[in-house]
């Protein structure tokens, strides 16, 4: 994965609640680099912190709802997004990586 990726990924959780804080390590980015690959990286980026639908994101991207919702339930398998049980639809939500570095 290349590291422009990885340090917009970084970025983009450091702002989440949990936060994803830079280290002079660079341990952070070896965790996103392991858990993460490049379709499900760039789609994490895309993700609010607010839940969204299969159609929200659909609607935001301009790609269809179906393959969104095949790559999502993906990265629900693997722990990188939360995935609500459905009430009428499923929405996700993103995952700590911190969260799921431990799996």
């Amino acid at each position: 994965m290349h590291a422009e990726l990885l340090n917009s990924l970084r970025e983009h959780y450091s702002l989440h609640p949990i936060g994803f804080p830079c280290t002079h390590s660079g341990v952070e980015l070896r965790v996103l680099e392991r858990l993460f690959n490049d379709e499900e990286a760039r789609m994490a980026l895309h993700l609010s912190p607010s839940p969204e639908t299969p159609d929200s994101l659909s609607a935001k991207l301009g790609q269809d709802a179906e393959n969104l919702q095949k790559l999502l339930d993906g990265m629900a398998e693997k722990g990188l997004v939360l995935k609500s049980p459905p009430a009428t639809t499923s929405v996700w939500s993103p995952s700590s990586p911190a969260s799921t570095s431990s799996s």
